[in-house]
């Protein structure tokens, strides 16, 4: 018997004749677990500035009436595996409205059924949506967009989303690759959570142009923005030894095969005790590298560079030099004698002069393959460990990881990359801030300096209690609302990610009622609501709740209140409270 709640429902069809009569269709269903098995269409209706209703269609053979599904959302960017906020709702009525979302964002919406047992079947939907207050407005203040790298025909397209403000909304990249000479043009259309784009299969030693823009979901577009860049020229052929001794490795090869018209130079990298790097020109085909090390492994890294310093996959050969002396023979033993002779045996020395038969040399169309499931392990205020799965493929040539990490909110620091060693599969970044968003971007690097695609993760550092607001005042007052307007903290303010800030707003419902309102930091999980009667000093009621609003009854009329809203980390970090107060009107006295 299966286990319950890993299979999917099926259903089959089978038509049943007999001589003479009619065909008869019968539909036979099974389903594990029992419940709802299955629901269809999955959709997101009725968006609003901060709210979606996803819904969905039950089939009728199903009974609408019984059953649960679970519904999670969460917030793109996110980690692979991150669920997000989670609810089990009922299945009838076929819909369910979210509420309390980030205006100008990225949603994931998943559904799964449950059987019986309250377990996950295998019939999921993932839909993603755009919340958004509709507009006119043409986008502006675009992000900065920039080539982070390229290669011989390899581009890495960033757009940098820090400088943008909160009042520009746009839900779309898009971005148009076209060659000078117009014989070759692509565009493609990116959700704005997605950041970054890798341009490939483009021309050797070509000139592009790179042409970006925003939109909106209206179809409004800001205006555009275009780079220039020019791809490598091709990699070197035939690279091998002429010249091997103690202390000195010769090597030649053949220029490019394609892409040599814009060859300027060739870049070596040596790596043996020390790591050395040297450009030579590019008519040169052979060099000698000297004051080595005996019975030395040595990698030779060569790559041919255009006049914009834009390089070519890398060819490598890995050689040892030859030892000094010959080791000592082992085991010496007389195998047998005679009157006139004496027969000898041992074993050939075991020194670096035999490594050297086994000279390898691989070109660069060999390459590791990528890096998978890369996520989150854990992290702190300050640090970030992160963790993956190795290549499925091509690890024999696997020589390292390429890591590049940068802090989103801190762009002119720029990237940092290192190597991490193909033995580990996670890696601490450490020195960052508190509640700090970082792009991390991991590739595998082949002993020959190929690389795998880009694998990519955007993680944010837990948060700590940033300082006190300042100057608290209350600006404008309604027969309903009160606005307060105030000062960020100068202490710490960096750990609630200098974006936006929490905006309580009071509405009063009546006499009896009151509802608060606030922006959430990226950072908090929860929040913490306190309100009590004036006279009542440190008397307070208290609430945990993970929305962003909090109605609150049962007042007294004609009553001052005082309300306390402070934000919670996931560790129970405390941001200060904000506090004010709000005077109950009179009730009103009904007489027949």
């Amino acid at each position: 018997m299966r286990e319950s709640g890993k299979t999917p429902s099926v259903n089959r069809v089978s038509t049943i004749s007999t001589t003479g009569e009619p065909e008869v269709t019968v539909r036979v269903t099974t389903s594990t677990g029992g419940g709802l098995n299955r629901v269809e269409n999955v959709r997101v209706e009725n968006v609003s500035r901060d709210s979606a209703t996803l819904s969905w269609d039950i089939p009728q053979e199903f009974d609408s009436t019984k059953g649960q599904i679970s519904v999670c959302f969460k917030k793109l960017p996110a980690e692979r595996h991150d669920r997000g906020n989670c609810s089990i709702v009922d299945v009838h009525p076929s819909e369910t409205t979210i509420e309390d979302l980030d205006s100008c964002a990225w949603y994931e919406f998943t559904v799964v059924t449950l059987n019986k047992k309250q377990e996950k079947t295998y019939d999921k939907h993932v839909v993603k949506q755009f919340i958004w207050d509709p507009s006119n407005q043409q986008p502006d203040n675009l992000p900065d967009v920039e080539v982070a790298r390229a290669w011989s025909n390899i581009m890495a397209v960033v757009w940098n989303i820090t400088n943008i403000t909160n009042d520009t909304c746009f839900s779309h990249f898009t971005i148009c690759i076209k060659q000078s000479d117009d014989s070759y043009e692509k565009c493609e259309k990116k959700e704005s959570f997605e950041t970054w784009i890798i341009l490939n299969q483009l021309e050797l030693c070509t000139n592009y142009s790179i042409t970006t823009w925003t939109s909106t979901m209206e179809g409004i577009d800001s205006d555009n923005q275009t780079l220039y860049q020019s791809t490598g020229p091709g990699s070197v052929v035939d690279m091998k030894t002429t010249v091997l001794s103690k202390d000195t490795v010769g090597i030649k090869w053949k220029p490019p095969v394609t892409g040599q018209k814009c060859l300027s130079y060739y870049h070596l990298s040596l790596e043996a005790e020390n790591y050395t790097r040297v450009n030579i020109t590019g008519d040169e085909t052979k060099y000698l590298v000297t004051n080595l090390t005996a019975c030395t492994n040595i990698g030779l890294s060569l790559s041919s560079v255009s006049e914009e310093h834009v390089r070519s996959n890398v060819t490598m050969l890995m050689v040892v030099t030859r030892a000094s002396a010959p080791g000592e023979v082992e085991d010496l033993e007389v195998t047998h004698t005679s009157s006139s002779s004496i027969h000898l045996q041992w074993k050939v020395p075991t020194d670096c002069q035999r490594l050297d038969t086994t000279r390898l040399q691989v070109t660069s169309s060999v390459s590791p393959g990528d890096v998978s499931d890369i996520r989150t392990v854990d992290r702190t205020t300050e640090s970030v460990i992160i963790k993956w799965t190795a290549p499925a493929r091509g690890r024999e040539c696997l020589a390292h990881y390429r890591l590049r990490f940068e802090k989103k909110l801190v762009p002119e620091e720029g990237y940092r990359e290192v190597n991490v060693s193909a033995d580990e599969s996670q890696y601490l970044i450490a020195n960052l801030t508190c509640c700090t968003a970082v792009n991390i971007l991991l590739s595998s690097v082949s002993l020959f300096q190929t690389q795998s695609n880009i694998s990519y993760l955007q993680v944010t550092t837990r948060e700590s209690a940033p300082g006190e607001v300042e100057d608290l005042e209350v600006t404008h007052t309604s027969s309903s609302s009160i606005h307060l307007q105030w000062k960020v903290p100068t202490e710490r303010f960096n750990c609630l990610l200098r974006i936006q800030l929490m905006k309580p707003m009071l509405t009063v419902l009546g006499p009896e009622a009151v509802t608060v309102r606030w922006k959430s930091p990226p950072c908090a999980k929860q929040f913490l609501v306190c309100w009590g009667a004036w006279q009542d000093r440190g008397n307070h009621t208290c609430t945990s709740v993970t929305n962003t609003s909090h109605t609150v009854t049962g007042l007294q009329p004609d009553t001052k209140y005082t309300f306390i809203v402070t934000a919670l980390g996931s560790n129970e970090e405390r941001s200060d409270p904000f506090v004010f107060t709000v005077l109950m009107p009179r009730g009103e006295t009904i007489v027949d």
